[in-house]
């Protein structure tokens, strides 16, 4: 479908057998290449979530002008399309803004083709303007990444023959890859932001630093790693049907894992509040006991 002309949709469907409760289907919208499903979903969560980003593709089809001549202004040019080489390119980058967009304006749980009309007409003078914005605070996020990325590249072509070296700066920048995915505009919000360059910026110290004393490096790595392991256990075990309190301290673990990074391996950029392996424990065996 690329129109919304299929009725209202309910929340959830009621599911019977034998005159008997079974349980609730949660009817939503998918996002499809070009076009959105209507499909049942089994868990109220995931049923929200993606609705919300149907509902968002939806949006995009509807506002198909408008995209595209949003598109055109966000064209990136000069410094900006420099920076973006480091970081997949500039379409990508521009995608990335689309897809900011989208979701701010337009990932929404609406359920009625009234309201999805009405919302399209109070977001329609929006989307222009909105967009260009996006764009401004991203410049500062995108060139962060590459200096760091450069600095990286400058290290290994000068440690070419060093293969430990070569390692350590792989994992470094695999821990780039991470801080900034390619969707980071959508989980950061502009004071997240602030925080990242000063991770990218820590990450470019430690590179410096390791390739001078690299078992050192690796020794505090190892000890980092044991908190980055805990971190990736707690999303992997769980997350889905996790509570809002738990997905919550968890995401407070993450940051702090990364504010630990800053206090031992670039103390000269300071950390955001105070930091040890004490805290870092608290906050850990914090997230154990919620379920």
């Amino acid at each position: 479908m690329i129109t919304w002309d299929f009725g209202d949709l309910p929340d959830a469907i009621v599911l019977e057998g034998h005159g008997q409760l079974e349980g609730y289907a949660y009817p939503g919208l998918e996002a499809a290449h070009g076009c959105v499903n209507i499909r049942l979903y089994k868990n109220k969560h995931e049923a929200e979530v993606l609705h919300n980003k149907g509902v968002a593709a939806l949006y995009k089809i509807y506002f198909k002008n408008e995209f595209k001549y949003l598109k055109k202004s966000i064209s990136l040019s000069g410094d900006m399309k420099k920076w973006a080489d480091s970081f997949g390119g500039a379409r990508s980058v521009e995608n990335a803004i689309l897809e900011k967009l989208a979701h701010d304006l337009f990932s929404k749980h609406i359920r009625s083709r009234d309201a999805f009309v009405r919302h399209a007409e109070d977001m329609r003078s929006r989307i222009l303007p909105h967009g260009q914005n996006i764009m401004n605070r991203c410049g500062p996020a995108i060139k962060s990444y590459y200096d760091t990325s450069a600095f990286l590249q400058n290290l290994r072509h000068a440690n070419r023959a060093n293969k430990p070296a070569l390692k350590y700066l792989e994992y470094l920048r695999e821990e780039m890859n991470q801080l900034m995915p390619s969707d980071f505009l959508i989980h950061y919000d502009g004071e997240r932001l602030i925080h990242i360059m000063r991770y990218l910026k820590a990450i470019g110290i430690r590179a410096e630093r390791g390739i001078v004393h690299l078992d050192k490096a690796l020794m505090r790595m190892r000890d980092v790693n044991i908190f980055s392991d805990n971190l990736q256990y707690m999303i992997n075990s769980g997350s889905t049907g996790a509570s809002h309190e738990r997905l919550k301290l968890i995401e407070e673990y993450r940051w702090m894992i990364e504010e630990y990074k800053v206090s031992i391996f670039a103390q000269e950029l300071k950390t955001a509040f105070p930091i040890s392996i004490k805290r870092l424990e608290k906050k850990r065996q914090e997230i154990e006991r919620i379920i």
